[in-house]
């Protein structure tokens, strides 16, 4: 059972995952052929885990994954992601810090649920190592 908390490690972990993915292909870039397997499947695990979180911001909305982006990806404070958020959407449409909370959190939840229902039944394989870590 996925909880928001898991989905929350899983966006927060991207970065790492990404730079590791980029570090690890450029230590044979130009010789992939010299690739040893073991490299060669760590870095299709960590493709896979990019694709993975990726697929997860199909299922928010615009403005649940906005926020989610800025503020668990990024790492940008609340204020930070705010006024990014009226910039974007103008000041018009700006939110306050218990609303852009309510978004992510709102966002972590639908996750978490699909997780739990929808892509459960068909026995999503998310490392551990991506949850507890």
């Amino acid at each position: 059972m996925y909880t928001q908390e898991d989905v929350r490690k899983l966006f927060t972990q991207r970065g790492e995952i990404e730079m590791e993915l980029k570090v690890r292909q450029a230590q044979y870039y130009g010789r992939e052929t010299e690739t040893p397997p073991e490299m060669a499947e760590r870095i299709t695990a960590l493709q896979r885990e990019l694709m993975l979180i990726d697929g997860l911001f199909s299922a928010l909305s615009e403005n649940e994954a906005f926020v989610i982006r800025h503020h668990l990806m990024e790492e940008l404070d609340w204020p930070q992601t705010m006024v990014l958020f009226a910039q974007k959407w103008g000041v018009e449409a700006e939110k306050s810090l218990r609303s852009m909370k309510a978004l992510q959190e709102k966002g972590l939840r639908k996750i978490a649920r699909l997780l739990n229902t929808r892509i459960g039944r068909e026995g999503l394989d998310i490392p551990s190592s991506m949850l507890y870590s």
